[in-house]
C-alpha cells in the first residue's frame, strides 16, 4: 500500500497511468462505501445486490489492470462498467433524482476525459450521456411504483426517506468532492510540473543563445543586439573597451588549451563582476580571447579607472598549479559620443587595443571620442 501511494504522489511515472490508477482506486472506494450506505439504509434487497454486485465488479477490473496488466482492457471496462452498469442501476436502487446519484452520474462522465484517448473516448462518453439521460427520464414515469410487480424487498425502484435522502446527499458531495479534488489536483500538480520545466528549458535555451558556452559572457550576436537597442541612447557616458589576453598563443602551447579554456574563464569572471546591469552594462566574448565591455562612466578619468583596475586584477591573479605565471591583458577604450554607428567604435578601440600591444601589453590606451578629443 505504501509503494502504491509513492506511484501515485511521486513525481516518477507515467501521468496518464498515475490518474488511470487514482480514479480505479478512487471508484473502487466509493463504490464499496455506497454498498455499506445502501445497506445501512435498508433499502430493498435488490438495492443491497446491485451495490455489492457493482463492488465486485470494479474488483474484478482492478485484478485485469494490475495484476493481469491488460491495462487498455482495464481503461475501458472502468468507463463502460461505470456509467452504463453501475450508475444506471444504483440511480433506481439509491432514490434516484432525490439522493447523491445526479453527483455520480456527474463524476462517471468526468472519468472518461483523463481515462479514454481519441474515438474511445468520444463514442464512450456519447454512449454514456445517453444513458444517463435515459435513466432520469425513466425515472420521472416510474420512480413511484414497483413497475415490475415484484415484492417489494426486491423492489428495483426505491424511494427515499427525507432522513435517508439527507444523508445520501452529504455523502455523496463528499465522496465525489474529494475524487473531483484528488484528480484534478493531481492533473494541476502535474502540468505545473511539466510547465516549469518547460520554461526552465526554455529560458536556458535562450541563455545559450545568448552567451557563450565557455565564459557564460554575452556571445557577439547578443553585443550587437544589446548595443543596437541602445543606440539612442548608450553613447551618452558610455565607453567601449576591447580587452585582449597578452601572449594567449604561448599560454596555449606552454600549458595546454585545458588551462587556456580556464584562462579564459577566470578573466571573463572578472570583466562580468565589472558590470552593472541595471546600468546596462554589458561583457561579452568577442572572438577568441577577445572581449568587449560596454560600461558607463561620469567621466573620462573614472571610466579609464574603472576598465584600468579590471586590468590590474586580471594581472594579481594566482593560478594554481602554476606558481609564478603571470597573465595579463590588454585593452583600447573609446568614449561612444559621436559615433553613428556600433562597428566603427569597435573599429576604434581595436586601433587602441593594438596601439597598446605595440607599446608592451599590458595596458589600456583612451582614445577618447571619434574625434580624438
Amino acid at each position: 500500500m505504501r509503494e502504491r501511494f509513492k506511484i501515485l504522489t511521486g513525481n516518477s511515472g507515467d501521468l496518464e497511468e498515475k490518474i488511470f490508477n487514482l480514479i480505479l482506486d478512487m471508484g473502487f472506494i466509493v463504490v464499496l462505501l455506497s454498498a455499506v450506505v445502501t445497506c445501512f439504509e435498508n433499502l430493498s434487497i435488490f438495492a443491497a445486490l446491485t451495490s455489492v454486485v457493482g463492488a465486485l465488479l470494479f474488483l474484478i477490473t482492478l485484478l485485469v489492470n494490475y495484476y493481469l496488466r491488460k491495462r487498455q482492457l482495464a481503461r475501458l471496462m472502468l468507463c463502460y462498467l461505470a456509467n452504463c452498469f453501475m450508475l444506471p442501476v444504483v440511480f433506481f436502487t439509491c432514490g434516484g433524482i432525490n439522493s447523491g446519484m445526479p453527483l455520480y452520474m456527474i463524476g462517471g462522465l468526468f472519468i472518461i476525459v483523463p481515462t479514454l484517448k481519441g474515438r474511445s473516448r468520444i463514442i464512450c462518453m456519447g454512449i454514456s450521456t445517453l444513458v444517463h439521460v435515459a435513466t432520469i427520464i425513466v425515472s420521472y414515469f416510474y420512480m413511484e411504483g414497483n413497475i415490475l410487480g415484484y415484492d417489494p424487498a426486491f423492489n428495483p425502484l426505491a424511494k427515499l426517506s427525507l432522513e435517508s435522502r439527507i444523508l445520501d446527499m452529504v455523502v455523496s458531495v463528499v465522496l465525489v468532492s474529494i475524487f473531483i479534488c484528488i484528480t484534478s489536483g493531481l492533473i494541476l500538480s502535474a502540468y505545473q510540473r511539466e510547465r516549469a520545466g518547460k520554461e526552465k528549458l526554455v529560458a536556458r535555451l535562450d541563455d545559450l543563445s545568448k552567451k557563450d558556452e565557455l565564459t557564460g559572457l554575452y556571445n557577439r550576436r547578443e553585443l550587437f543586439w544589446h548595443m543596437e537597442t541602445m543606440s539612442r541612447f548608450w553613447q551618452k557616458h558610455y565607453y567601449v573597451a576591447l580587452f585582449d589576453i597578452d601572449l594567449f598563443k604561448s599560454i596555449n602551447d606552454n600549458y595546454g588549451h585545458l588551462f587556456g579554456d580556464k584562462a579564459l574563464a577566470i578573466i571573463a569572471s572578472e570583466l562580468w563582476k565589472l558590470c552593472d546591469g541595471e546600468q546596462d552594462e554589458i561583457a561579452a566574448r568577442y572572438g577568441g580571447e577577445e572581449f568587449v565591455v560596454l560600461v558607463k562612466g561620469e567621466d573620462d578619468e573614472k571610466a579609464f579607472a574603472k576598465i584600468d583596475g579590471v586590468r590590474k586584477k586580471v594581472e594579481e591573479l594566482v593560478w594554481e598549479g602554476h606558481e609564478g605565471l603571470k597573465i595579463t591583458i590588454s585593452a583600447g577604450m573609446v568614449y561612444c559620443e559621436g559615433y553613428e554607428n556600433i562597428e566603427q567604435v569597435l573599429m576604434d578601440a581595436d586601433k587602441c587595443l593594438y596601439q597598446a600591444k605595440k607599446e608592451g601589453r599590458n595596458r589600456v590606451i583612451f582614445g577618447g571620442t571619434k574625434d580624438g578629443e
